[in-house]
């Protein structure tokens, strides 16, 4: 059995509205007693690292993360969410991180892992607020799945699910923050796959699931995020356990479990509209 334990928007920082920065640390000592638990595979960072303040904090913050998340020893891959590229480009977190942060393919036994790194800037001039998305990036991940023999896992930071953002403390209001632009162009490409395809992502501050024409869509819930638990951070990290099932379980104070069988998608052409199948039925 595969293991991958994910974590989303630490936030470490000075607290920022309802994400409880203060905790971070702290939590990050329970998040690896839980890793040297499960001994997983690997571990997955979704991004949203800090509470960005300026560039000089920042890179305390994320020296800061990278010396926690060392401490387990487990091989852990990060993604830059917003907040990590505020104040720091891409390419100075992969200074801090030891690492690249383009786009990356991961095969493990008859799995293909695909971090998907797409810009995570909220980009702001006069005529333009919030997020763009390179057509490379689109490019990318639509060929790895459609041409993918094995079944697919995509984590990223920002989401392209459709699942509604009502009730959310950020994103209600403004839903277009929630997710890519043109995200339903995104799903209406990788639906066309013929394996299995499951998206992760975090961004969002809540655990959600939706399916689309056969895709499944995951939100994990924010390490420090407090707007849905009273006041106190919901304490969330995830594992995904893959054999003949996905298996997704986010622990802490807001759980969540899905079970999901692993099977080639069979891909069927929708029913016409009732009323067209009607007139048919009269006619015969």
């Amino acid at each position: 059995m595969i293991k991958i334990i994910t974590i989303a928007d630490i936030h470490c920082g000075k607290n920022s509205l309802t994400k409880r920065g203060d905790t971070a640390l702290s939590l990050l000592d329970e998040f690896n007693l839980f890793v040297d638990k499960e001994k997983p595979d690997l571990i997955i960072d979704l991004g949203d690292r800090i509470n960005d303040i300026d560039k000089k904090n920042d890179i305390i913050l994320q020296k800061e993360i990278f010396k926690k998340l060392n401490e387990n020893k487990i091989k852990t891959y990060h993604i830059c969410g917003n907040h990590d590229v505020v104040n720091l480009t891409v390419k100075e977190n992969e200074e801090i991180f030891n690492q690249s942060l383009e786009n990356e393919v991961i095969l493990l036994d008859n799995f293909k892992i695909l971090l998907w790194r797409a810009d995570a800037k909220t980009y702001r001039t006069d005529d333009f607020f919030g997020f763009k998305i390179n057509e490379m990036d689109f490019i990318w991940l639509n060929n790895e799945v459609m041409n993918s023999k094995v079944p697919v896992i995509i984590f990223s930071h920002v989401p392209i699910s459709p699942a509604s953002l009502i009730g959310n403390y950020y994103f209600q209001n403004n839903p277009s923050f929630g997710s890519y632009p043109n995200s339903s162009r995104l799903r209406n490409s990788i639906c066309k796959a013929s394996m299995p395809v499951f998206f992760l992502s975090g961004h969002v501050h809540w655990n959600s699931f939706s399916q689309e024409d056969g895709i499944t869509y995951l939100t994990q819930q924010s390490l420090t995020e407090s707007f849905s638990n009273f006041g106190k951070p919901a304490k969330s990290w995830g594992q995904i356990s893959l054999d003949n099932k996905f298996l997704w379980k986010v622990y802490g104070d807001e759980p969540i479990e899905i079970s999901l069988d692993i099977k080639k998608r069979n891909s069927i052409t929708p029913l016409g509209s009732f009323s067209n199948l009607n007139q048919d039925l009269r006619a015969k």
